[in-house]
C-alpha cells in the first residue's frame, strides 16, 4: 500500500529523520554523520518533507525548503525543491510520478512557487510535470550550470 505524507522539520520523528537520512545515504556518497550536520544546518522547522511510502516504509523523499528570493526587485516566499530520491528497487516504476504529482499539489495548496536547479539530462523528466525552464537569475540562489525551472508561476504577482 502507497502512501504519502507532508511533514514539518519539527514535526518529524528521530525515526523518520534516520530514515530520511539513510534513504539519501543511498543517493549521495556522505556518511550518516556528514548528512545529519548538513540537515541540522541547512533545514528550517517549517521546511516540508514530502515522503512516498510503501508497505510503511520510506522508498521516496523530496524536501519543499522555504525561503525568499529577490526576484525583480521584489522579496518573494518561494519554496525550494530539494533532493527527489527514490529507493534504488523502486525506481523505474512509476513512484517519482507518484511523488513528484504529491509535490506540485503541496506547491499548489500554499499558494507558492518553487524552484529547483537540475542538470540538462533531467529538465524533460520535470517538464512532464508542468515545471518551465526560465533563465531568471536569482541572486540567491547560486548560479551554477545547473538549469533553473520553476513551478507554479501564476501565483507570482
Amino acid at each position: 500500500m502507497i502512501s504519502l505524507l507532508s511533514i514539518k522539520t519539527n514535526n518529524l520523528s528521530k525515526k523518520m529523520l534516520r530514515d530520511i537520512l539513510l534513504l539519501k545515504k543511498t543517493h549521495y556518497k556522505y556518511s550518516f554523520e556528514s548528512q545529519l550536520k548538513h540537515f541540522k544546518k541547512n533545514y528550517k522547522k517549517n521546511d516540508l518533507h514530502n515522503l512516498l511510502l510503501y508497505n510503511k516504509k520510506l522508498i521516496g523523499y523530496t524536501a519543499l525548503r522555504r525561503t525568499k528570493i529577490k526576484l525583480n526587485k521584489k522579496l518573494i516566499h518561494i519554496f525550494l525543491f530539494d533532493a527527489l530520491i527514490i529507493k534504488n528497487k523502486f525506481r523505474k516504476l512509476l513512484f517519482s510520478s507518484i511523488l513528484m504529482n504529491f509535490n506540485n499539489y503541496i506547491i499548489k495548496k500554499n499558494k507558492k512557487i518553487s524552484t529547483l536547479k537540475c542538470n540538462i539530462n533531467m529538465v524533460a523528466f520535470y517538464q512532464k510535470f508542468g515545471w518551465l525552464k526560465k533563465n531568471i537569475k536569482i541572486k540567491s540562489i547560486s548560479n551554477d550550470n545547473k538549469k533553473n525551472m520553476f513551478f507554479n508561476l501564476c501565483n507570482l504577482h
